[in-house]
């Protein structure tokens, strides 16, 4: 054989194998273009079916089918755009649940799954374009709403027992990290309504506390303590899991550094005296405001949480009215002075004129009895007005104001001020 031809034989076919993996691997490469395409598409046919979604639910159904094909394949479904139109699609469908079209669907954990999916796509390490980062700020407050709309129906049940505050831990921890996503306008717009980021706190240590998880008590408490926030739930839940520890020691000491850092702070006043009382120790506690006060003479908020402490737990009324007035004279804005010192006298400062008036034997003596205690009420009266004026106050603080308010005016032989604040008390409690 001529070694000439043959050579060029050999080239020939090693060209001919080259081209021919060459078209294998564009043709590949077209398959993944196209399938990436194609998953492409799925996505922007769930962001186009959103817009009219709100007219014709049939776009909702074609998004929410879409959104399943995008979440389940393996090249959209980590993307940050498929977590942002996941969650908006279940934000959506989570209001229309109940429509014969998603009958076969399993939709009692709609608001979560949003949320989470907004969770995902806010944590998602990957590249995010500015369209979805925006689209994401006007959407996040819709999957609050859903999420905290599901948490509600999942307390209201009729059944304490039947109530999962496991999960309604998880609901609250993933809507406190979804309310501070909220822009300005969202937040205004849920304050409004009442729904703060404070009351979502609030909301969120009453599941911890009562949940049956130690370690989550351990772990939402501990991280609020931590976080320097102020907050009475978490003090007392953590004493307590300390307490069920048989840890005592460490209780108090936790709730007396807290106490004495924030000794204005009535609440936290309250979680250390609650820990004495449980604990046979209101001597102790006493003690300690005491020393507080030899400390510092001239803080109107000691006198007022020894008066406190007389009123409700040594039942020492009359020096209780005394540490009212003390309070007050430091600080003339001390509002929960004027307030409990005008409880005080309605509860017991009137108690000694109605002996008067029982047991007296002439009608002097009864008109005596008689216009003494329209003075003691005028006198409630007087402190109660000006507690009024704190617009601090939470609903339980306004419903006790307003019930005392409702007594003197009643007293006094005033109805038209008496029903209106009977009305301002009833309506809180609905």
């Amino acid at each position: 054989m001529n070694p000439m031809k043959e050579t060029k034989r050999i080239i020939k076919m090693k060209n001919k194998n080259r081209i021919s993996k060459m078209a294998a691997l564009f043709v590949g490469l077209a398959c993944f273009m196209q399938a990436a395409t194609a998953q492409n598409n799925v996505l922007r046919s769930v962001g186009a079916s959103l817009q009219y979604a709100q007219e014709d639910i049939s776009y909702l159904v074609e998004a929410y089918n879409d959104i399943q094909k995008a979440y389940r394949h393996e090249r959209t479904s980590n993307s940050p755009r498929m977590w942002l139109y996941r969650s908006m699609v279940y934000s959506r469908v989570w209001y229309k649940r109940s429509n014969g079209k998603f009958a076969s669907e399993d939709l009692t954990s709609a608001g979560l799954t949003s949320g989470l999916s907004m969770q995902k796509f806010y944590e998602h390490p990957g590249p995010k374009k500015d369209d979805d980062i925006y689209e994401a700020s006007l959407e996040v407050g819709n999957s609050f709403a859903t999420l905290y709309n599901e948490s509600n129906s999942l307390l209201q049940r009729s059944n304490d027992s039947l109530i999962s505050y496991d999960s309604l831990v998880m609901y609250m921890e993933l809507g406190s990290y979804l309310f501070d996503k909220l822009d300005t306008s969202a937040v205004r717009k849920f304050s409004n309504n009442g729904i703060t980021k404070s009351a979502v706190t609030e909301r969120l240590m009453y599941f911890v506390a009562k949940s049956d998880n130690i370690e989550t008590k351990k772990r939402i408490f501990g991280a609020s303590i931590k976080s320097g926030e102020l907050n009475a739930m978490a003090y007392e839940g953590l004493s307590l899991v300390y307490l069920g520890e048989g840890d005592t020691a460490k209780a108090e000491s936790m709730l007396m550094t807290a106490y004495k850092n924030n000794p204005q702070e009535k609440e936290m006043f309250n979680v250390l005296k609650n820990f004495y009382i449980s604990s046979n120790q209101t001597d102790k506690l006493l003690d300690v405001v005491e020393e507080m006060i030899n400390i510092d003479s001239t803080n109107s908020s000691y006198f007022y949480l020894r008066g406190k402490l007389r009123d409700d737990v040594l039942k020492e009324h009359s020096l209780a009215r005394m540490d009212y007035k003390k309070a007050i004279e430091l600080d003339e804005f001390n509002y929960d002075a004027y307030f409990d010192l005008g409880a005080n006298i309605v509860s017991y400062e009137t108690m000694k004129w109605r002996n008067m008036k029982v047991n007296a034997r002439t009608e002097a003596d009864r008109n005596k009895a008689d216009e003494g205690l329209l003075n003691v009420y005028r006198t409630a009266e007087e402190y109660l007005l000006i507690a009024t004026e704190n617009t601090e106050y939470g609903v339980n603080d306004k419903r006790n104001l307003y019930q005392a308010l409702y007594v003197v005016y009643s007293e006094l032989d005033n109805p038209g001020k008496a029903q209106y604040y009977r009305s301002m008390k009833e309506y809180l409690e609905n």
